[in-house]
């Protein structure tokens, strides 16, 4: 049964949640949904729906609640906790040297982020125009999962008038491009 979920990792998981707003996560045939929270409204999946319909409708399938806690401890020029520098070293070393040292800048924030994941269950899901509105269970004999992750974010300047978003997907883009083995 474990099959299903190889495709989708905790890493896929990481990368698909907000890392300020609780989230779901649900996984199963080899794909990951993700439902956001929204005040008010409750946890609202807008991407793939039908896709998350059949796959609710197989009933194969895990969820996983994920609360983030972000703590800033401040940039890479800055004085961080040398544990935090020495995991960031680590991976930087295996990255091509223009695009480390592109992280290496003044501007770049560093993070820490613990996320914690709980297994629940969906028992049920309205549709509201393009989205569905899930609802979520926790078992008191859920198992709980914990990770923790630095996060390394670079901030380009710019203004109104001139955002540096456009150069910033530029540079990405040319990076993937010129190293495509490289999956860091």
């Amino acid at each position: 049964m474990w099959r299903m979920f190889e495709m989708c990792g905790i890493d896929d998981i990481i990368l698909g949640v907000d890392d300020d707003f609780e989230s779901l996560a649900i996984v199963g045939y080899g794909r990951c949904f993700y439902a956001f929270l929204e005040p008010g409204k409750g946890f609202i999946l807008k991407n793939r729906v039908d896709d998350f319909i059949e796959v609710f409708h197989r009933g194969m399938f895990r969820v996983f609640h994920v609360k983030p806690k972000a703590t800033v401890v401040g940039y890479f020029c800055d004085e961080i906790p040398s544990n935090v520098r020495n995991v960031l070293e680590k991976y930087l070393s295996k990255l091509p040297e223009e695009v480390a040292a592109e992280f290496r800048d003044a501007w770049t924030e560093i993070s820490v982020i613990e996320y914690f994941f709980t297994e629940a269950s969906i028992p049920s899901y309205v549709r509201s125009n393009d989205s569905l509105v899930l609802s979520f269970k926790v078992e008191e004999e859920a198992r709980k999962y914990y990770v923790k992750v630095v996060k390394a974010t670079i901030y380009y300047g710019g203004s109104a008038c001139c955002p540096m978003s456009t150069y910033a997907s530029e540079t990405l883009r040319k990076w993937r491009e010129k190293y495509p083995e490289n999956t860091i």
